[in-house]
């Protein structure tokens, strides 16, 4: 009677806490990535936390984003899709913004002796500048430079995700997280189309501090939520309008310093030194 006994304790036990531990394993499941921007013709393998159940992938607009069976999405054409993960009747989405990468070509070279600006003697952000540009006259100002922990910090008091700035860390071993604040503001002009925040800085188009070469191993940390819309890639304002702007960038260590070049309504190329 007591092994009897004992037997229906212990059943009661597994009925009781299974259904638990079941739901806490099942709240695990989760993609590594809910939003990516991704500049057209780049790729971002997505992977799927907490299971090793068999995932299939979809895509609900494949001309702006692909994605393989192995979760590998191929930015198309610019413009934004959804990336769905589908496990048994669960789905897992990741929303994907493509943008596209403009060249241009200046037509007349500056023949002033070191003008501010140039590429020998790039302009301060952090003093503000105004800029003809093709599109508007442009002003912006580097009103913060955080690192480091500042910038942890700064992303935390902003409700960023500790898990993303923890998992950036992870992936870009050997670099550090600089946040650079700005005012930006679309002062005229910008009437059919608005000024971009990749119109002031994008981190596909930095050059080291002679201005010569192209740094191609700066990665971005990118806003979700309310500030989703003050990162580089989804900032636009029209004619008047003005707002606060944020970029995060993973920098490899040894790096102080690096330049961006604006091009003025002339098309002549204006350089920007960021120091940090």
């Amino acid at each position: 009677m007591k092994k009897l006994l004992t037997r229906l304790f212990i059943a009661m036990l597994i009925l009781t806490f299974t259904p638990t531990m079941n739901t806490q394993a099942k709240a695990k499941i989760k993609l590594n990535k809910t939003k990516i921007s991704l500049q057209r013709g780049k790729t971002y393998t997505l992977k799927v936390k907490g299971t090793k159940k068999k995932v299939k992938w979809s895509s609900n607009k494949k001309t702006i984003a692909t994605v393989t069976r192995k979760g590998k999405v191929t930015a198309q054409k610019p413009g934004t899709a959804v990336i769905t993960a589908n496990i048994g009747k669960k789905k897992y989405k990741c929303k994907v913004k493509v943008w596209q990468k403009t060249t241009k070509k200046p037509t007349k070279t500056n023949t002033e002796p070191n003008p501010i600006g140039t590429r020998v003697n790039p302009a301060d952000p952090r003093i503000g500048i105004t800029l003809d540009t093709t599109g508007g006259t442009v002003y912006f100002k580097l009103t913060e430079t955080l690192k480091g922990q500042e910038a942890e910090n700064r992303l935390l008091q902003m409700n960023q995700s500790l898990e993303e700035i923890k998992q950036g860390e992870y992936e870009h071993t050997g670099t550090t997280l600089v946040l650079f604040v700005y005012d930006v503001q679309a002062v005229n002009g910008f009437a059919a189309y608005p000024l971009y925040g990749l119109d002031i800085i994008n981190s596909y188009t930095l050059y080291d501090r002679t201005c010569s070469k192209n740094i191609k191993n700066i990665e971005s940390f990118y806003l979700s939520e309310g500030y989703e819309a003050m990162i580089p890639t989804n900032l636009n304002l029209y004619t008047g309008a003005s707002s606060k702007m944020y970029e995060a960038l993973w920098i490899p260590n040894e790096m102080t310093s690096f330049s961006n070049q604006i091009y003025t309504k002339n098309l002549t190329p204006y350089w920007v030194r960021y120091q940090f």
